[in-house]
């Protein structure tokens, strides 16, 4: 009896093999709806522009200006980027909760405030008397949501591929 028992010990353990656990990881995929639902969110649709007064009108717009003509686009502690209509975004590493764009002449044309930093990242648009304009929700550092004021999917950027609404190719981008 006791070599039975034995046995039947000795078989136990030997087809008990440990168990392990796996934790998953990856993310979330997102329709369109969800990522505009998300994206609008506990958002205001206007802000006080005033406490964006000293940017109203670029501080540094000359030295901007020559960094440009210069194609100098990182210069200490920024970055610039220029659109191919004249506009051009001042991103301050140093604070990259707020960017500011302008026209070519110096003025503001608005103000886009990180809401949320780590991905999913949200960030709001606002125009110079401060009304939103735009919400952006960053999936991924390759996926990325665009809407208008309207909830209207402006771009849907998956990798270097822009689509609309529809699922249509509408754009590409080149990373240089």
């Amino acid at each position: 009896m006791l070599k039975k028992l034995v046995f039947v010990f000795l078989l136990m353990q030997l087809f008990s093999f440990p168990v392990y656990s796996l934790t998953i990881t990856g993310g979330i995929e997102y329709t369109v709806d969800m990522a505009r639902e998300e994206s609008f969110n506990n958002i205001s649709t206007t802000i006080d522009i005033q406490q964006f007064k000293k940017y109203l009108i670029d501080p540094n717009y000359e030295k901007h200006k020559l960094l440009i003509a210069q194609n100098k686009l990182r210069y200490k502690n920024i970055r610039i980027l220029v659109f191919s209509d004249g506009v051009y975004v001042i991103d301050n590493l140093l604070n990259q909760k707020e960017t500011f764009y302008y026209y070519p002449n110096g003025s503001l044309v608005q103000v886009e405030i990180l809401l949320k930093k780590g991905y999913p990242e949200k960030s709001v648009i606002y125009d110079n008397k401060g009304v939103l304009t735009s919400v952006s929700y960053c999936i991924s550092s390759k996926e990325q949501f665009v809407f208008d004021l309207n909830k209207k999917l402006i771009a849907h950027w998956k990798g270097n591929n822009c689509y609309n609404e529809k699922g249509e190719l509408v754009m590409t981008r080149e990373e240089k």
